[in-house]
């Protein structure tokens, strides 16, 4: 019978330091994670570097867009003049 309240002694133990050591490791996500909304900075829902990089190739693509508008209008240009010589 001392045999086995030692045994279940030492259990309980075991347990109790398992349960503690298990709450010791290190978090992966910040304190808060768990709790309300996951947004961004300044109102956006990405953080701040992606939201940057996104900025800047959205304004390369407009630029872009704007380069070829201007291309088509100087060729369509130049077919109404050669058109209107004939």
């Amino acid at each position: 019978m001392n045999k086995l309240k030692s045994l279940l002694i030492l259990i309980v133990i075991g347990l109790f330091f398992a349960s503690s050591v298990a709450d010791a490791r290190p978090s992966f996500n910040p304190k808060g994670w768990s709790k309300g909304k996951k947004t961004g900075w300044y109102g956006e829902s990405t953080p701040p570097g992606f939201s940057k990089k996104e900025a800047k190739k959205a304004e390369r693509e407009a630029k872009e867009t704007k380069k070829e508008a201007r291309k088509k209008a100087k060729e369509a240009k130049k077919a109404t003049e050669k058109a209107a010589k004939m």
